[in-house]
């Protein structure tokens, strides 16, 4: 009966260090940000300047997110109203991801 107790623990421990393993998330640590508003009026156009350093370098598949508020009306944002910069150069951004140029870098607006 003991050994039957040790083995169902030990599956068990087996199932839950295989479920962390395999549901790890990764995230690259951003440091030195910043924001900066063209204009704070409420309810009017503002460009919005982020600037982030990374703490390593961005490979194929990889995805940046930025959030705003419930409030945040996205709906008139295009992908060709977005400026994306690395290092002081502009890159070309397509529609969505994969489908630029080189294949890599894609914009995708939601909310």
């Amino acid at each position: 009966m003991k050994k039957l107790v040790y083995y169902i623990f030990l599956l068990f421990l087996i199932f839950c260090l295989s479920y962390l393993l395999i549901h790890t998330v990764r995230a690259g640590l951003v440091s030195d940000f910043s924001l900066q508003l063209s204009t704070q009026v409420k309810s009017s156009a503002a460009n919005h300047t982020l600037t982030f350093t990374t703490s390593s370098d961005f490979g194929p598949n990889e995805t940046l997110e930025i959030y705003f508020e419930p409030d945040f009306d996205l709906s008139l944002i295009g992908y060709n109203d977005i400026d994306f910069m690395d290092d002081s150069v502009d890159l070309d951004l397509a529609a969505a991801p994969g489908t630029g140029a080189s294949s890599e870098m894609g914009v995708g607006i939601s909310g």
